[in-house]
Formats: C-alpha cells, structure tokens, sequence
C-alpha cells in the first residue's frame, strides 16, 4: 500500500482546523506533520493526540538559533524549514510520498 503525509506550516484558529485536517484524513491522507507557526495557538490541543498527526509548537527551543533567529526568517523561510523537517521525518517513518500545502495567508 502506498503511503502519502502531509506537511504545512500554519497558524489557523479551531474552526478552520478541525475541517481542513478531518478532511485530509478522511480523504486518505497517512499522517500530517503540522508546524504551528504561533507557538501559543491553542488550536494545538485539539490535534496533539490524534495518532496520525505529529502537533510541532514551533516556540523558541524548536528554532535552532532560538526565538532571536525566529525572528530574522520570513514566513517563506520558516515553511521551508518545516517542510524539510517534515521531509526528513516522513522518510524516516518510511512513507513513500509527501506533499507540502503552504499557506500563503493566516487563516
């Protein structure tokens, strides 16, 4: 069986969340790595348990250089990061394709 995952760097609020992931799911996606770009949104506990989901706080002790370096990258470059992270962790658990959804605006 093929596996597919997903990665995305976002910063959604509970009410666009709960449908874009139960979505993704349902329609057969794998796992999804999902990077939130606000540390402190609280949309994160909803979907920190779900098994097919790896929930990343991207706060200050996730960015290698800390928040400073946080600070100094664009949005561009923070998906880029997660989105090699989600690379490097998606062939590590052996799926065989990943795609990442960027999101070009805060929804």
């Amino acid at each position: 069986m093929t596996t597919i995952c997903i990665t995305t760097t976002l910063n959604c609020q509970r009410e666009v969340l709960i449908p874009w992931v139960s979505y993704h799911l349902n329609m057969g996606i794998h796992h999804m790595f999902l990077f939130f770009d606000n540390p402190d949104n609280p949309a994160i506990e909803l979907v920190k348990g779900e098994p097919r989901i790896t929930a990343v706080r991207c706060d200050a002790a996730y960015w290698p250089g800390g928040a400073a370096k946080r600070e100094k990258l664009t949005l561009h470059e923070r998906q880029w990061f997660n989105a090699n992270k989600g690379l490097q962790w998606a062939r590590e658990r052996g799926f065989d394709w990943i795609a990442h959804i960027g999101d070009i605006t805060e929804c």
